[in-house]
């Protein structure tokens, strides 16, 4: 398995490998370390949101993505919260008040599948995320970029 320039998980492989979820905690951290809303260079107390959509066919029973949990659980194990937050239009702002106030952001959602989901709405939140000096983990260009 290898990390590419990407980090949404489930196309290189995660779910299928789940002991790795500590690494991806790792790159996690060392990324959002480096924010400006950061505590603190990989230290504990630092806070991260997995960013999810509601519906897919990637979702366990539990509604998250597989990988979802073992990842969240990565990350408070090394001292990190961590929320798991479900987006759409109508918690827009709700959603974009809590990524705010934290270190950074896992984005946990295919491009353009999700009913209630404008993906420009998304994008632009997440890119304004990004700009307050929030990691966000992939940035909607990026995610572009790779098709």
């Amino acid at each position: 398995t290898y990390f590419v320039g990407e980090f949404n998980c489930s196309c290189v492989g995660i779910t299928q490998q789940l002991h790795l979820c500590p690494l991806v905690a790792e790159a996690a951290i060392q990324i959002s370390s480096g924010s400006s809303q950061s505590t603190g260079s990989g230290k504990a107390n630092g806070s991260i949101v997995i960013l999810q959509c509601v519906g897919g066919s990637d979702k366990g029973a539990d509604g998250h993505r597989r990988d979802t949990i073992p990842i969240a659980n990565a990350l408070i194990e090394k001292g990190w919260a961590v929320t798991a937050m479900f987006y759409n239009d109508a918690d827009h702002d709700k959603v974009k008040e809590e990524l705010m106030r934290c270190d950074g952001v896992i984005v946990r959602v295919n491009p353009g599948t999700y009913e209630g989901v404008t993906q420009s709405k998304l994008d632009q939140m997440l890119r304004d995320v990004a700009a307050s000096g929030v990691a966000c983990m992939s940035h909607p260009d990026v995610m572009i970029k790779m098709g």
